[in-house]
This record gives structure tokens, sequence and C-alpha cells, in this order.
């Protein structure tokens, strides 16, 4: 009886833990599994109450320009605050362990009051049109440039750029003769450079709920109202968030995405990460024991502020609205430390590794529009919103621009971004460069784009056959022929490349490329 009895119980011991397993897989399987895009913003108003809805979405262009009272005001700030005992000392045998070296910002400040002039900058800004329209109860900053050579041009496509904090639109002015203007004459852009809602010269919204989703909705309004039913897009920082949201909410009119900060959060990702650090060999990842061992002392190091912005924006918001050596020390040490690591330790001069006075251009557009708090707030409005993004995969084509200093997101391999990016079309690392590209290296930025133009023709376009009697783009090779029907012949050679870099016309890797020009058919 006792022996029949132990059978019964080892049986029902062994259903139990069936039982349980068959649960906890249906968990896991849940848990780990993509999501759909099912549920689709509600259109709001931003603007306040009291602010007339007037549904005017026309363009108005505006010139950028500061009063001279106002930067008045700021230089006899900034010459208090430069000679004011006030500015307390680092420690010694410190660099930026604890922050910003006081040091190196009155270096910083010195070039700001003596070498620096906004009005002459101002014109630099203005080269380039600028707009604003209303959008959903606020006014949209944005930068269009239709570049007035592109008849020269086979084909031209609408390229929107999207920065992130604590940057700017200022952050693609480098990009513009690189983008608007290729060397080749095969594909060009144009260009939609908009500044975030609360950003510099885009309004803030006067509601809560303006996450980076809402934002996506936005710019994506923004870009039909300019008549581009189609496009692509770039994010840097949170522009990469915004434009990989856009792409899971309007992948009909997202045509491809190009991104400096790939990261996903999926769960099976952070799984991923997890059996990559153990048994590299067992899943193929290739994460460096370096990096991975110090990714938690960096990411709790590196993400205090992201914590404050997130939960109390207005808080640190007043202290830098008010001292202009405060915002620039808050802005410069984002970039220096996520420019590289090592900066935290090292003596390198901030003035080497950025073009001082596009550094200078970016932080006098949060001062002037006193637009930091209104900045700071969309962490606090994307971290607190309703609506998650981390298991909804992106299902347009993708372009990841690695930079192997980039602090967080740099310790995902290609695998692991993939649990997001179904479609990663391009992967490239960039070594010994940072976050905020566009400021640093905005030719290696522009390069990646251009190399990715041509993978993204030859998924998306459709040629007009009526002109064009034959197109064929691979991304081993491309060869393009066109035959005009009475007036112009086309000339095409092919040529071999063995550089691994890409060339001017920021055709690489591949190996091959073409060069094309036309001329008119001599009368017999």
């Amino acid at each position: 009886m006792c022996r029949i009895i132990g059978i019964i119980a080892t049986i029902s011991f062994i259903n139990v833990i069936i039982l349980i397993s068959i649960v906890l897989f249906k968990i896991s399987e849940d848990f780990f599994s993509d999501q759909e895009f099912t549920d689709p913003l509600p259109d709001h108003i931003w603007g306040a109450q009291t602010r007339k809805n007037t549904n005017d979405t026309s363009v108005k262009q505006i010139r950028i320009t500061v009063s001279d009272d106002i930067l008045q005001i700021l230089k006899t700030r900034l010459r208090l605050e430069a000679s004011s005992p006030r500015l307390v000392p680092p420690l010694e045998g410190t660099k930026f362990q604890f922050g910003f070296n006081p040091f190196v910002l009155n270096h910083f400040l010195e070039h700001w009051i003596n070498k620096y002039h906004w009005k002459d900058r101002e014109e630099i800004l203005n080269r380039f049109p600028q707009y604003k329209m209303e959008l959903s109860g606020i006014e949209i900053h944005f930068q269009l440039i239709k570049n007035t050579r592109s008849p020269e041009y086979r084909i031209t496509k609408p390229l929107l750029l999207i920065h992130g904090f604590p940057s700017s639109f200022v952050e693609f002015q480098s990009l513009i003769p690189f983008l608007a203007e290729p060397q080749d004459l095969f594909l060009n852009f144009d260009l939609v450079i908009p500044s975030l809602p609360g950003f510099g010269f885009s309004e803030a919204p006067s509601k809560p709920g303006l996450g980076s989703a809402e934002v996506a909705q936005l710019l994506w309004k923004l870009m039909q109202q300019l008549e581009y039913k189609t496009f692509y897009a770039h994010g840097s920082d949170w522009g990469s968030v915004i434009v990989s949201q856009m792409a899971i909410m309007y992948p009909e009119s997202v045509q491809a995405i190009h991104s400096t900060m790939c990261g996903s959060l999926h769960p099976k990702s952070l799984l991923r990460m997890a059996f990559e650090s153990l048994v590299p060999a067992i899943t193929g990842g290739r994460i460096e024991t370096e990096i991975l061992s110090n990714l938690w002392n960096v990411t709790l190091r590196e993400t205090g502020f992201y914590h404050i912005q997130a939960t109390k924006p207005d808080t640190i918001g007043i202290a830098l609205g008010n001292s202009p050596s405060g915002l620039a020390a808050y802005i410069l040490e984002k970039m220096f430390v996520w420019t590289s690591l090592k900066n935290l330790e090292e003596d390198e001069d901030l003035l080497d590794i950025f073009p001082v006075n596009d550094l200078l251009d970016n932080i006098m557009v949060y001062w002037v529009t006193n637009s930091m708090t209104t900045a700071m707030r969309i962490h606090a409005q994307s971290f607190q919103g309703n609506h998650s993004f981390s298991r909804i995969p992106v299902k347009v084509p993708t372009a990841c621009l690695v930079p192997s200093n980039e602090p967080l997101f740099r310790a995902q391999t290609r695998q692991v971004k993939e649990d997001k990016y179904h479609n990663l079309t391009q992967y490239n690392e960039l070594r010994s460069l940072g976050r905020f590209l566009g400021f640093e290296k905005p030719e290696e930025l522009s390069n990646d784009i251009l190399r990715f133009r041509y993978k993204m023709i030859s998924i998306n376009y459709t040629p007009d056959w009526t002109n064009l009697k034959l197109i064929f783009v691979t991304e081993e090779w491309d060869l393009v022929m066109w035959r005009s029907q009475r007036n112009l012949r086309l000339q095409i050679s092919l040529f071999q490349s063995r550089q691994r870099t890409p060339s001017a016309s920021g055709v690489g890797s591949t190996g091959l490329f073409y060069k094309a020009f036309r001329r008119p058919i001599q009368k017999s």
C-alpha cells in the first residue's frame, strides 16, 4: 500500500511540475513575444485653452533674430558669473568624475564673452530657410531646404532629420551641404529639419501628455502638410526614438529610417544580453567583456539626469534658466562625456573635439528661447506616458550607425537590435566617435546616410516607365540606365572600387559604384 501511495505521489508531483512548466512557458511566450501596434493615438490640441485654434496650417517663413537688449543682458550675466568667487573649484586630482570641470568651464566662458558673436552666427543659421507652421495648436519651427540644383539629380526624396537632447536643429547644419548636394547626380534630398516641440524656436505645449509618441505624430503631420506623403527619416538621441515610433505608427509613410541610437528594450533583448555576456559562443553574440561589466555602473552614473528630468524637470529648469554658465555646464557635460567616457578622467580639450562656435550656437538656442525647462519635459512626458513600444517591432528598412563611444546602447550587438528592428538593412560601426555625430563628425554621418540611400531606392523606388526604360539596383552593385525618347543619351561607366571606406560621393563598402552622366544627342 505504501508503495502504491508513493507511486501516486510521484506521478502527482510530476504532473504538478509539468503543469507549472506549461504555465510558465505560456507566460514567458506571451512576455517575450512581439506585439502589434493596434491603438492609434488620438488627436490633441496642445496649445493653451485661451488660444484660438485657427486650423491655419500655412507655412510662414521667418528669420532667426535676437534683440540687442537680450544679448547685452546675457553678456552682463556671463561677465558676473565668470568673475564670481562662487564658482567652486574641483577636488584635487579630479577631472570630470563629479560633473563638468569648473576650470574648463571658465575657459569656455572666456571664449563665449570675448570671441563669440551671435549676430554673425545668426547670418550663418539663416543661410538656410527657416519656417513655422501651426500644428495641433502649437507652432513648430523647421527648416526646409529644397535645393535649387534638384532638377540635375535623377531622384529627389524628402528626408526628415530629428535631433535629441541636449541638442537642437543646429546639430544638422553641417550635414546640409552633404545631403542636399551630394557629388554624384543620382539622388539628393529635400531636407526637413524641425525643432522638437518645446525646444528652441518651436512652441512648447501648454497641456501635459506630449511624449515622444505624440511628437512622432506631430512631425508626421508636418510632413503631410508639406505634401510629403512618403519620406525617409533620420534620428539622433531622442530623434532615434521618435523615428522608430513614427515608423511603427505610419509604415505607409515612413519608407525607411536611419538611426545613430538603435536600441532594443524588448524583454527578449534584455535576456539575450544576459546570455551573451555569460556564454557568447553558444548564443552567437559578441559583447566585449569590459563594456558589459561596466554597463551597470555606466548606466547608473550617466542616467542620473534622466531620473530628475523624468520626474522634476521644472525644478532643475529654474536653475538652468537663470544662469547661462549653469546652462552651458549642464549641456556641455553631456556632450563631453557621451562623446567618450574616457573624458571623465582625461585632459582632452573640449574645444578640440567639437567646433566651439557650433556648441555655443546650440547653447544660445536654448538660452535666447528660454526653452531648457520645456525641452527637459520630454523625458517626463515620455516616461509617464501611456504608450509602450518596447515590444512592437519596427518593420520598415532600417540603418543603424553605432558609434563605439556611445555610453549605453553600444553594448547591444546586431542580433540584439534585430529583436526590435526586423528589417535591419544596414549596420555599421564607427570607432572612437560618440553620440553627437552631427557636431563631432558630420561628414561621417552624412556618408552613412548616403550609403543607405541606394538600398532605400532598391526597396522603395518605383520607376516612371514612360521615361525610364531600365532600372536595376541591388545591394551588391548599382546599374542605372536612362533612355530618353528624344534629346538625351546616358553614358554609363562601371568602376571597381577596392576601398573599404566610403568615397566622396557616399558610395562605399559594397566594392562597386557607378558613374553616370548624360549629354545631348548629336544630330546626324
